[in-house]
């Protein structure tokens, strides 16, 4: 829009003032797009399931059966084995166990310094106690090719750096709920599909549709926030930016529990992300940004939801800001101006001048930082000792009541010393 065409347009936090900035119209919207949060927030901690890395050992064929288990029946590694635990090196490699008459000496299992033999992918003893099946497994990525777990499980953060810009592009320009349609079909079918991909270029195309799912998931959360937040009014976007969040830890921590009850890895995976199609119905239910409708010139359309807003809240229409001779010329003025368009921001702009590039740099450092740490331990509390499932059931909702206290100090501490 050109600063004519804005002077024109409705002044929707003024309307805002008249009709409630966060009525029951803005709450029912506000708790319908917690399901989209949580749908973002379980999408992205899948991995830390379905591609657990699982203990594993090789197989002593003097000492053991093709049926033996990682652990004994005292729930300890066999009897042979001097240690708790096996080094991550040594697990693919052959101890050498001391003994007679076809018994295993008790502490008797050695690895020489030299390089020993090393077992095959048959020969390999899984603990099964977190997981029955895995893509680790899978796929194979064990012993030597054990360092790809972690690449494969990085393409997802990929896919949410392209997903950023292109569903925030989308967004911006054919709208918030078509974006937020759009990349509820993405993250859930490509979730799906990829629970399917095998043969020899399983691995590959489950890469790819792994990358498709980091789009859509963090188009959801996105999408879904933006949204949240430009529904209501000015003084409840900082309560709103914060408490969309909490969902999203919720969505985590269901992942948590789905993953307790099914420890296949391609059940879960399905389970997972088929059943996020169902939010394709909110884009009957949840309503078009009226920011978004008025900048894009679309002003019958925002006048209309204001209508149902004013109703839902009790509130009188305020016909007196519509203007509408006004709003009649203003879309008159919005299809000329489409025909010539001026020039519009682009993201260069956040590096000009220098002092916005330097706190453009200074905000993504500090995004790159929280964001590494805070996926590291969301993913490595499944590795942590103790029992897997509560390690992450707890690692995810530990986040809720930091939520709430930056939502408590967020006003009278202030930004920075947060």
């Amino acid at each position: 829009m050109s600063s004519k065409e804005r002077s024109l347009s409705l002044d929707y936090d003024e309307v805002l003032d008249y009709i409630g900035q966060f009525g029951i119209f803005q709450r029912k919207i506000f708790f319908l797009l917690w399901l989209v949060s949580a749908a973002g927030g379980l999408a992205v901690v899948v991995f830390a399931f379905t591609g657990l890395e699982p203990k594993y050992r090789c197989r002593v064929s003097p000492c053991e059966t093709v049926t033996s288990e990682y652990y004994g029946q005292t729930g300890v590694l066999p009897a042979w084995y001097t240690n708790e635990t096996i080094g991550m090196s040594n697990r693919c490699r052959v101890p050498v166990v001391s003994g007679s008459g076809g018994e295993c000496e008790a502490g008797g299992a050695t690895w020489p310094e030299e390089e020993g033999a090393t077992c095959d992918y048959e020969d390999l003893v899984f603990d099964r106690s977190v997981m029955r099946t895995t893509l680790i497994e899978e796929y194979q990525l064990l012993c030597g090719r054990s360092g790809l777990r972690t690449v494969y499980n990085a393409i997802y953060m990929l896919g949410m750096l392209f997903g950023s810009y292109i569903f925030g592009w989308i967004s911006d320009s054919y709208g918030r709920m078509k974006a937020l349609m759009l990349a509820v079909v993405t993250v859930s079918l490509s979730g799906f599909v990829g629970a399917f991909c095998s043969g020899p270029m399983g691995l590959h195309g489950y890469a790819f549709l792994r990358f498709l799912t980091g789009m859509g998931g963090i188009g959801c959360f996105m999408v879904c926030f933006v949204l949240a937040v430009e529904h209501v009014g000015y003084k409840y976007t900082m309560l709103i930016g914060i408490a969309i969040e909490i969902p999203f830890a919720l969505g985590e921590a269901l992942l948590g529990i789905e993953a307790y009850f099914i420890r296949d890895w391609k059940t879960l995976q399905i389970v997972a992300y088929l059943p996020l199609l169902l939010l394709l119905g909110l884009y009957w239910v949840v309503p078009e940004s009226v920011r978004w409708l008025i900048g894009a010139g679309r002003l019958e359309e925002a006048k209309e939801i204001i209508e149902n807003a004013a109703k839902a809240n009790g509130k009188e229409t305020p016909v007196h800001l519509f203007k509408t001779d006004t709003l009649a010329l203003n879309n008159l003025e919005n299809a000329k101006h489409a025909e010539s368009p001026e020039a519009k921001a682009t993201v260069l702009d956040l590096f000009r001048p220098t002092k916005m590039a330097l706190r453009t740099i200074s905000m993504c450092f500090q995004w790159f930082s929280v964001t590494m740490c805070y996926y590291g331990l969301s993913f490595a509390s499944t590795s942590l000792s103790g029992d897997a499932f509560s390690n992450f059931f707890l690692s995810v909702c530990i986040e809720i009541p930091g939520y709430i206290f930056c939502i408590l100090v967020m006003d009278c501490w202030g930004r920075r010393p947060i």
